[in-house]
């Protein structure tokens, strides 16, 4: 057992500035969740059949996915390569990239509608710009992280949110449902413009480009994965056994994922310290920040089962009946996944990225061949067990290797 308390007191000043950090993200977390879960979605599921707010979810999914596997992945690529670039000076590349990969991402998600189906062509209007400007708002935000400015991240969701309420009262007189995607998107990027100067880097190559590609394309896999397997309920679902069961399982999972959507901001955060120059990870500080995590997503459990089925039946009406059994398992299969998504900051950052493949294949191949193996005897329960059997495999792999790759990095503090 770790002296926690000891380490807590002599790192004492660290602690207070990355708790401010956190509370600054979190905060920004709390109202871009709270405007997608408590205003978005309800009146989406309000305004729409249970049949397309299904559709609706896994179309949203999959937007959810191709955005941040594009963006997210050329933003944490950034910040593993900030020194490469500043120690020689250079500034280039991720412009280039990241407006090229803007541009596949749209590409990707009208291939995704013309799948899916049920969407009109107004829709698929709105929503290719939406998911292009979503792709470069995911990378831009990458200039708080780098500076450690998490003010202006709480300001920009803001601006965010707001974009997104104006969007779903649109949606009432148009029955546009994108319409909440794309004046989130355009409101954060123009409060981008204004407030990062990477919004206006050069466009062009330089000799680190190859080499930030390579890296860019194991994390961008590693990253699809992920996300495809976050929003994958929907995509197994639906097929399987219809829109109305993705409505259910979602209605379900809705307080344990906005809970970790929430709090998930500390490990966005975590990486973003990892990334500075001075900072030095050890198997203290690993295992400490795991067990609090632990603590942290016990609560949120215990806080969920008296919670959840009570907001959960106040926003979500219509659907709470068919939600109701499964609440439980949805919830806790969530918060075992934002528990692994905070020991995965330091996984990225102190491991071989080789090892992301490892974790996400092993996660994939779980969940993807037992739930559909399991879905079409056992249904949504079925499908729920697997859910949370994946999520327990894939935290212990991330502890297991978290652990041997610190340890063999030789930065262990007595």
């Amino acid at each position: 057992m770790f002296k926690v308390r000891e380490l807590i007191l002599r790192n004492q000043k660290r602690i207070k500035r990355l708790f401010s950090d956190f509370l600054y993200k979190t905060m920004a977390g709390i109202i871009s969740t709270g405007t997608q879960q408590l205003v978005v979605l309800p009146l989406l599921a309000k305004f729409f059949s249970a049949e397309m707010y299904g559709v609706i979810l896994t179309i949203r999914g999959v937007y959810n996915a191709i955005y941040i596997g594009f963006g997210n992945s050329l933003a944490n690529v950034r910040q593993i390569t900030y020194t490469d670039y500043s120690k020689k000076g250079i500034v280039g590349d991720y412009n280039l990239l990241a407006w090229i990969f803007a541009g596949i991402s749209a590409v990707l998600l009208v291939v995704t509608c013309f799948f899916v189906g049920n969407v009109t062509i107004f829709e698929m209007m709105l929503l290719i710009p939406s998911v292009f400007v979503a792709t470069l708002n995911a990378y831009y935000l990458v200039h708080y992280n780098l500076v450690l400015d998490f003010k202006k991240l709480l300001f920009n969701s803001i601006i965010s949110s707001s974009g997104a309420i104006l969007g779903i009262l649109l949606v009432k007189y148009t029955m546009l449902w994108p319409l909440p995607l794309l004046f989130s998107g355009i409101f954060s990027l123009m409060n981008l413009f204004f407030t990062t100067p990477r919004i206006r880097e050069p466009f062009r190559q330089t000799e680190l480009m190859f080499k930030t590609l390579s890296k860019y394309a194991i994390l961008l896999a590693v990253t699809l994965v992920a996300q495809s397997l976050l929003y994958l309920d929907r995509l197994i679902v639906y097929p399987i056994i219809g829109g109305e069961a993705v409505a259910t399982y979602s209605t379900a999972a809705f307080f344990g994922k906005s809970v970790a959507v929430i709090i998930s901001p500390l490990s966005s955060v975590l990486l973003g310290y990892y990334c500075q120059d001075t900072f030095k990870m050890s198997l203290k500080y690993f295992w400490s920040g795991n067990i609090i995590v632990l603590v942290l997503s016990a609560l949120f459990m215990l806080i969920s089962i008296i919670m959840a089925p009570w907001l959960t039946g106040l926003l979500f009406p219509t659907l709470i009946d068919m939600a109701n059994p499964y609440i439980f398992i949805s919830n806790l299969a969530a918060i075992l996944c934002f528990a692994g998504n905070v020991a995965q900051s330091a996984v990225l950052k102190f491991a071989n990225i080789f090892w992301q493949i490892v974790i996400q294949v092993c996660y994939a191949a779980i969940y993807v061949i037992l739930g559909v193996l399991v879905m079409p005897k056992y249904g949504l329960w079925g499908f729920c067990y697997v859910v949370l059997f994946a999520n327990v495999v894939r935290l212990i792999l991330l502890y297991t290797i978290g652990h041997y790759s610190i340890m063999l990095r030789g930065n262990i503090k007595s």
